[in-house]
């Protein structure tokens, strides 16, 4: 995953998006790329700015990214609203919380391509449902990118790709 961000570069051969090499597309690759890993984080700051992380602020986009993350209830249950606190990296809310601020973060600003890395794993099996059920219902608007040892979570992707022992193989295309 990190080579499809760009994060590393690939020791041999290339990657190309659009036969184009990515490393002559870096920047303008990275800006559609929303990102949640397993582990997210956190600004000791409110939940609003951990979702914005310094972008500006869109209240669409943002109720928009509440809504699919389902942080809805923290929002309306907290006395502060968005602008709940969170503590240092998110030592007053749940790892389930924290996880769902990552999604709602990666899905702020309008980014193309959603990278799901493990993103759903500290979820309880309801809330995961429905996420991923919000998530798979921006198909045709966004890409997505799901790594995780849950196939389950793979019920709605259209194609599925398998890397095992460092060999990669086609599930379903």
């Amino acid at each position: 995953i990190n080579l499809l961000l760009g994060l590393l570069k690939p020791i041999d051969g290339e990657i190309k998006i659009n036969n184009i090499n990515l490393d002559s597309c870096i920047r303008s690759w990275q800006n559609l790329l929303g990102y949640v890993p397993q582990n997210i984080n956190l600004i000791d700051d409110s939940l609003k700015e951990n979702i914005l992380l310094g972008q500006e602020d869109d209240e669409n986009s943002l109720g928009e990214a509440i809504k699919l993350a389902n942080l809805e209830s923290l929002i309306n249950d907290s006395q502060n609203g968005i602008n709940t606190p969170v503590g240092e990296n998110g030592i007053k809310i749940s790892g389930g919380q924290k996880q769902r601020l990552g999604i709602a973060r990666a899905l702020y600003g309008g980014r193309k391509i959603l990278f799901f890395d493990e993103a759903t794993s500290a979820l309880d099996e309801d809330t995961e449902k429905q996420i991923m059920k919000n998530i798979y219902g921006l198909r045709g608007i966004k890409t997505l990118v799901i790594v995780t040892h849950n196939l389950d979570l793979l019920s709605e992707c259209d194609r599925i790709y398998e890397i095992k022992e460092k060999k990669f193989s086609i599930i379903k295309n």
